[in-house]
């Protein structure tokens, strides 16, 4: 819980480095408290209060699950901007959402090829799941490094 409180206080701090521990029980100890929350609140059969609470939990938490991971990629040597390829899948899903448009208006689209987008989004979104994953598990850089001294004191 320390882990949990101590990313919550360094919420707006983007600099500087968070060591692998740091980063997954603050991961851990939110998971557990979503899964806690969102069980309590389904378990009244409050499906309303329950979207709006996560939604509400969601937006509260969106900043210190940023600074905690940008912080970790600072702490392999790695730019916060990496954490950007979590986006990218998201972007090559817009043909996808464009094709009831593109019908409206009269333009015939392939569904062949909305298929092979698909299949490239699922591949790009595995890939870069993996990429972040290994980032987050990689140890700490030993000694400084350009965001600042090991947090682990080596």
């Amino acid at each position: 819980m320390n882990w949990y409180i101590k990313v919550l206080k360094n919420s707006y701090d983007f600099s500087g480095r968070a060591r692998r521990k740091e980063y997954w029980m603050f991961t851990l100890t939110n998971t557990l408290f979503n899964f806690l929350v969102t069980g309590v609140l389904v378990s009244t059969n409050a499906s309303f209060v329950v979207n709006i609470v996560a939604i509400i939990y969601y937006v509260l938490m969106f900043i210190p699950i940023l600074s905690v991971s940008i912080r970790r990629l600072h702490d392999i040597g790695k730019n916060g901007w990496w954490l950007l390829i979590s986006v990218l899948p998201f972007i090559w899903f817009l043909p996808l959402f464009l094709l009831p448009v593109a019908q409206v208006f009269g333009i015939n689209m392939q569904y062949q090829l909305v298929g092979l987008v698909g299949i490239f989004v699922s591949l790009l979104t595995i890939i870069c799941f993996i990429v972040m994953i290994t980032f987050f598990c990689i140890d700490s850089q030993n000694g400084g490094n350009q965001y600042g001294a090991n947090p682990k004191g080596e």
